[in-house]
């Protein structure tokens, strides 16, 4: 009796799924339709509705999961046109039924009976093996598989992207715990260098009217930082109605900036919640730029050093020269960083006027070595520092504010006060000279030179009325 072996065939999984041309395509089309046509409802539940984080991260292991199942079928639908003319026989060969075959055959011989060799395939025996065929599959196969994430990806405009940051911390704000909410937005105030999506502002939005007020100030916290406009509502209805987070509010809107800060800071900064929390107040105005300018004085001598230098910087971001009395005023208060916000708004406004005060500031400054002190906006634990009066040596603030003032009487005054500054007063200093002397040769300084005569002219005739020609 003779015993023929079975072709290759079988009863698995490759075999129900590849074991022809028409089930590999159908496997084809199937699978690559539910991982892109699935992939956008998946990635838009995870983006809006998601509160689970761990669930979250388990559909996005789902999806790519299924990238690399549609990778697979990709595969062997193209292999023997890629790879090699048996790629499919290859693949769909099953190890453990090659080897049933053998114990049967070996078993049939011992029984005395004759079986006739299996018969090659033509298209197997055609086809070159290589050493390197089994790489070749693996790096064709990742490559669709990376390249079917990369598609769905762009499809999804950067899902992975969002869900890194700030998806994640979005999926947290949507938790029924305060605590969990409290994470995710300390989690967006972890990294706010990107642009806030209808999702982020949405989050906020919500997170603003939570029913708990650490949420609320850390959402405000947020707001500002992003420059959350949509956000400026609920960031007044905060500060007029919440005392306890009106600080927050007022500093998120002066963040914010913008035409339509301007409008609600102006509205704000007339309730008694904001007259509370002067510093706050006083930032806001600075930082919006809205004139002010009687609630700022309110402050300029305030007994904290630090309001009193707030109010004058504020007051310098208007650059309003009708200030200059109240900066060349504060000149002489008795707290250096009040002094450095004074000469730095001098600066701002860039007026011929300013040169004498600011030398006699230079005169009264005997310490070479005297530094500003740094005063930045007073933000949450978390937030990016914004530095509005910076870290720098007094003596190079004042060159720095008379270089603006064009003055011609400065071309003798800096030959003179060279010695005991520091090396990087004296380079500044040169480079004022350099310039008035060159401006100054131009003749562009001949009217503030005839001004200069006037009010030495005027100094003379005040010491001594009698001598007034």
């Amino acid at each position: 009796m003779t015993v023929k072996p079975d072709p290759i065939q079988g009863k698995g999984v490759r075999r129900l799924l590849f074991g022809s041309a028409r089930r590999r395509l159908i496997s084809f089309l199937i699978t690559n339709a539910l991982f892109y046509l699935g992939a956008l409802p998946l990635h838009r539940y995870i983006d809006f509705d998601a509160t689970s984080p761990l669930f979250a991260l388990f559909l996005m292991a789902f999806w790519m999961t299924l990238g690399f199942v549609a990778a697979l079928c990709t595969l062997v639908f193209i292999g023997d046109r890629v790879l090699s003319a048996g790629f499919t026989k290859r693949f769909l060969k099953d190890e453990w039924d090659e080897l049933d075959k053998q114990i049967e055959a070996s078993a049939a011989r011992g029984a005395g009976q004759i079986v006739e060799p299996e018969e090659e395939d033509e298209e197997e025996e055609l086809a070159v093996p290589t050493k390197d065929s089994h790489l070749r599959v693996w790096i064709l196969f990742f490559i669709i598989a990376a390249a079917n994430l990369l598609i769905s990806n762009t499809i999804s405009g950067g899902f992975l992207q969002r869900l890194t940051h700030p998806g994640i911390a979005l999926i947290y704000m949507r938790s029924d715990e305060a605590a969990s909410r409290r994470q995710g937005l300390d989690m967006l105030a972890s990294k706010l260098n990107f642009k806030p999506t209808p999702q982020v502002e949405a989050a906020l939005q919500k997170a603003l009217t939570d029913s708990d007020e650490g949420v609320q100030a850390r959402a405000a916290h947020v707001a500002g930082c992003l420059g959350v406009e949509s956000a400026l509502d609920a960031l007044e209805k905060m500060a007029t109605t919440q005392p306890a987070l009106s600080f927050a509010a007022m500093i998120a809107i002066g963040q914010i900036g913008g035409a339509k800060a301007q409008e609600t800071a102006t509205r704000v900064a007339a309730t008694e919640n904001a007259q509370a929390e002067p510093t706050a107040l006083v930032f806001m105005i600075g930082l919006t730029r809205i004139p002010l300018f009687e609630q700022l004085r309110k402050w300029d001598h305030a007994e904290d050093p630090q309001l009193r230098a707030a109010a004058i910087w504020a007051m310098g971001e208007l650059k309003e020269p009708r200030l200059l009395s109240v900066f060349e005023e504060a000149l002489d208060d008795p707290e250096l960083i009040v002094r450095c916000a004074a000469v730095q708004s001098i600066e701002f406004l860039r007026v011929f006027e300013s040169s004498q005060a600011l030398q006699k500031a230079w005169d009264k400054a005997t310490d070479p070595l005297a530094i500003c002190p740094i005063l930045t906006v007073p933000v949450q634990e978390g937030g990016p520092k914004r530095v509005v009066l910076p870290y720098r040596n007094y003596q190079l603030a004042l060159v720095r504010a008379l270089s603006t003032t064009d003055d011609p009487d400065l071309i003798p005054w800096f030959e003179a006060h060279q010695d005991n500054i520091t090396y990087e007063t004296h380079h500044l200093m040169e480079a004022a000279w350099k310039r008035l002397k060159e401006r100054d040769a131009r003749g562009e300084l001949n009217l503030h030179r005839q001004r200069n005569r006037l009010r030495r002219l005027q100094e003379r005739q005040q010491a001594d009325p009698s001598n007034a020609q």
